[in-house]
C-alpha cells in the first residue's frame, strides 16, 4: 500500500515549499532546514493509513518509558512513531485536550508539512502534528491528507527534530 503514496505526487520548488511552511504557519526549527543532497519537494493527497505505512515522526519527542513528553534538545529524548504516539492515551490528551476547541468542529483532513531523509526512509512530521495525532487517536485512518515533503540526504546537523529520529551513518 506504501506505494500509492508515491502517486500523483507533484514536485514543486523550493520556493513553493518554503512558502507553505510560513502559512501554515510551521512553528518548529526544522520546518526551515534544507538537505545538503538530492534536495526534491513534492505535494500530494493520500489517506492516512497511506502515509503512516512508512515511519513517519512527530516533532514531539518521549522519554524512554513512553510517559512524558520531551525537547528533541534533552539527553533521554527517544522519536515515536506517530500511530504508536497516537495510542499512548493519557499522554497524547494532555497535548491534544488544550487544543482542540468546539469551535473547530469535526476534524475532516489535515494538511502536514514533512521533512524526508531519503538515507534511512525516516519522516518527520514537521507541522500538523496535532491533527494527525488526533485523527489516529481517534481512528480516523480513512481521512484525506494534503502532504507538502521536503526530501533529500544529509540533512544539517542542526536540524533539530531530523537529527533526533534520522539513522543515517555519522550523525
Amino acid at each position: 500500500m506504501a506505494e500509492r503514496i508515491c502517486e500523483g505526487k507533484r514536485p514543486i520548488s523550493y520556493e513553493d515549499f518554503l512558502a507553505t511552511v510560513y502559512r501554515a504557519p510551521c512553528q518548529t526549527l526544522s520546518g526551515h532546514a534544507r538537505p545538503c543532497e538530492g534536495e526534491t519537494a513534492y505535494q500530494y493527497d493520500c489517506q492516512l493509513t497511506e502515509l503512516i505505512q512508512r515511519p513517519l515522526y512527530p516533532a514531539w519527542f518521549v522519554n524512554e518509558a513512553r510517559t512524558e513528553f520531551r525537547n528533541y534538545n534533552h539527553p533521554e529524548a527517544r522519536p515515536i512513531r506517530v500511530e504508536e504516539l497516537a495510542a499512548l492515551d493519557l499522554l497524547v490528551r494532555s497535548k491534544l485536550e488544550p487544543w482542540y476547541k468546539p469551535d473547530l468542529g469535526v476534524i475532516a483532513g489535515a494538511s502536514v508539512i514533512v521533512l524526508h531523509c531519503a538515507g534511512c526512509d525516516r519522516r518527520v512530521l514537521a507541522d500538523g502534528v496535532h491533527r494527525t495525532v488526533w485523527l489516529l487517536n481517534y481512528g480516523k485512518t480513512s481521512t484525506m491528507v494534503h502532504v507538502t515533503e521536503l526530501s533529500g540526504m544529509q540533512w544539517p546537523r542542526e536540524t533539530p527534530d531530523l537529527n533526533v529520529v534520522c539513522r543515517c551513518t555519522g550523525r
